[in-house]
């Protein structure tokens, strides 16, 4: 008995203890970049983006136009000029003098005189020239014997300021009090009326001053209030297109002028500015100017600008200057 006792605590002390494996120190968990790294990337891109189109539009608003040719003009006190065919017509409004010259040379070929004070003068398709005089006149003019046609009473708006003709030489006349624009045919006969204060899209305060654009579009500038303008367009029937505010200029005054490319790009003078700026059709501020691009004409005063449709335009500094219209 007793050895069988002996044997049992033997085979006891023999039975194997299982192995304990070792810990294993847990893998650090891998973390997910990705997402990080793409929000990185997309924020270079974006930055990259945006000093390109910084940059691209400083290069564009720099732009400056090819000088083409300039003279020292024969007028007095110049306060406007408009480009019709062949000729420039300049105005002296104060003095009533309308000064036409030849527009390649600036030679002066004739100096026509109204005492009562002229607010617009231009040409058409003809050569017949168009007087309008302060008081609410209109003369029509023989271009080649310089004597009067017509003389017509305006009386359909008050306060006339300014006049502009379209491809088929009809008139346009616009109100500065009503902000009215009168269309009439060579010979005076009324054709329509548009503008206004009304509650329309076409409404106007102050229709200043008008340029004719591509399809005679009419390019109207409205002084909806002190010291600001913007640029209504209609179509040659007087339907609304569309319409922008004027921004960049520093101060609008009696010079200011514009003339219309024939992209539909507005160039507006600015006077106290010494400056030319351009707008896109739709009202795009593109860029503006003091001198061409290689520095050979500085703009001193710019009294007026004018042209555009042949792809030059005028500019009335210390001299006249011709420029080529920039392409943006």
């Amino acid at each position: 008995m007793a050895k069988k006792k002996a044997a049992s605590i033997a085979r006891k002390k023999k039975t194997a203890v299982p192995a304990v494996e070792p810990v294993k120190a847990a893998e650090p968990v891998k973390k997910n970049n990705s997402g990080l790294m793409m929000l990185l990337a997309a924020v270079v891109i974006f930055v990259a983006a945006e000093i390109y189109f910084i940059t691209m539009q400083s290069i564009r608003e720099s732009k400056r136009p090819v000088f083409v040719n300039s003279w020292a003009h024969q007028y007095k006190g110049l306060t406007s000029i408009g480009e019709y065919g062949n000729y420039i017509y300049g105005i002296d409004n104060t003095r009533g003098d309308v000064y036409k010259t030849e527009k390649n040379t600036g030679t002066l070929e004739k100096v026509l005189s109204f005492p009562e004070g002229v607010s617009s003068a231009l040409s058409d398709s003809k050569g017949d020239i168009f007087i309008l005089t302060k008081g609410n006149e209109a003369f029509k003019i023989d271009g080649k014997t310089y004597k009067t046609v017509k003389k017509f009473k305006i009386t359909d708006i008050k306060d006339v300021c300014w006049m502009e003709i379209d491809s088929k030489d009809n008139l346009f006349f616009s109100s500065s009090t009503s902000g009215l624009v009168s269309k009439y045919d060579p010979d005076f006969n009324k054709l329509l009326q548009f503008g206004g204060h009304t509650d329309s899209k076409g409404d106007m305060s102050c229709a200043a001053k008008i340029f004719a654009g591509p399809n005679d579009e009419m390019y109207v500038m409205d002084a909806y209030k002190a010291g600001a303008y913007s640029v209504k367009i209609f179509d040659d029937n007087g339907k609304f297109i569309r319409s922008w505010e004027v921004t960049r200029i520093k101060k609008f005054d009696s010079l200011t002028n514009g003339c219309v490319a024939a992209n539909g790009d507005m160039y507006i003078n600015s006077y106290e500015e010494s400056k030319i700026y351009v707008f896109g059709p739709a009202g795009k501020f593109l860029g503006s100017f003091d001198s061409d691009k290689d520095k050979r004409f500085q703009i001193i005063y710019a009294a007026s600008v004018s042209g555009g449709k042949n792809g030059l335009i005028y500019v009335v500094s210390h001299q006249m200057a011709v420029f080529k219209t920039i392409n943006y």
